[in-house]
């Protein structure tokens, strides 16, 4: 967990001096109780007694630590975000060899497989992105949002570079259209009742850049 992300958020007022001293360990799991109680569950319908129960401490004490519900949910969310975003830190950190398409079909796929592997941030991220209204949830949306767009800009940046897309090309559209199309297909993947396979998965990601892209050449 982000220390620093802590600090901000005692700052702000979302948590408190003695949620910050708290042992990590201890943190965690209070960060793991909030994820799945606002993952399962609407944000009016969450119990703050069940979220203590689920972090095994006392109701009080989750009170001291957050004030409020809303806190409780905006910590899920900051932290859950930090935590995305330093993903994805860690992986264009590394040398990024190809095609700009096959770079795009990478991150696309490598995002839906980020969600499958990591499911009780999945369901919260849904929660989160379809069924809450709370200001918070709507800050969230677009934080997510626009760091997908900067991904993908910057992605398909280098299809002009490499030559992939002609010069002029309207990249600020074809971005939006890929990240619109990867927040309903990450929301399908995350809720749906049937499994798709990875390949399956990857093929349809890769038609969908593959149509954006010819209207790139």
């Amino acid at each position: 967990m982000n220390e620093n992300l802590i600090v901000d958020l005692e700052g702000r007022g979302v948590v408190s001096v003695t949620f910050r001293k708290l042992a990590a360990a201890k943190k965690e799991k209070i960060y793991r109780a909030i994820l799945d109680a606002f993952g399962k569950d609407a944000f009016a319908r969450v119990a703050l007694e069940s979220v203590a129960r689920s972090a095994q401490v006392a109701k009080g004490s989750l009170v001291q630590y957050f004030s409020n519900k809303e806190n409780l949910a905006v910590f899920g969310a900051e932290t859950l975000f930090d935590g995305y975003q330093a993903h994805w830190e860690r992986h264009f950190a590394v040398a990024q060899n190809g095609r700009a398409r096959d770079r795009i079909i990478r991150f696309l796929f490598e995002e839906i497989r980020y969600w499958t592997e990591n499911r009780a941030e999945a369901l919260f991220y849904v929660k989160m992105m379809y069924e809450n209204g709370a200001g918070f949830a709507t800050s969230f949306r677009e934080g997510f949002h626009e760091l997908r767009l900067d991904y993908l800009h910057e992605l398909l940046h280098s299809g002009i570079e490499t030559r992939e897309i002609r010069a002029g090309a309207d990249i600020e559209v074809a971005a939006a259209m890929l990240a619109a199309f990867q927040s309903d297909f990450a929301g399908h993947i995350i809720t749906g009742e049937k499994k798709i396979s990875p390949e399956a998965c990857e093929a349809i990601i890769r038609r969908s850049v593959e149509i954006v892209m010819v209207g790139l050449k």
